[in-house]
């Protein structure tokens, strides 16, 4: 069952991107089709246990847009959009950060 979350995203005339990492081989995300995340053990810099890494994305509106101001020193050509998720799991070294096997984005969110 999937569930509502929010993404940070680099938007251009083309539509949305991912902010670093690709998702299927490729930073720009296509609508209205579930993109799987490449599920790999990693270790984050904070020096944790390996976890299951998956897509970043944050279970609400309010705490994806605070990040979004707090973490990134521009805003220019990013944004927050709502998705859908399957597979989630609390990203270990940070408590508002989601990863999921799965999102989907609808056109709905289109610029």
């Amino acid at each position: 069952m999937s569930q509502i979350v929010y993404k940070i995203v680099l938007y251009d005339d083309l539509g949305y991107k991912t902010l670093f990492k690709a998702i299927e081989g490729k930073r720009r995300l296509i609508f209205n089709k579930w993109l799987k995340a490449n599920n790999i053990f990693a270790i984050d810099g904070s020096g944790q246990k390996p976890y299951l890494t998956g897509i970043h994305c944050f279970k609400s509106e309010e705490t994806a847009s605070k990040y979004l101001v707090n973490h990134f020193r521009t805003h220019a050509k990013r944004t927050v959009i709502k998705c859908e998720a399957k597979g989630l799991r609390q990203k270990p070294s940070n408590k508002d950060v989601w990863l999921a096997d799965e999102i989907y984005i609808s056109s709905k969110n289109d610029r």
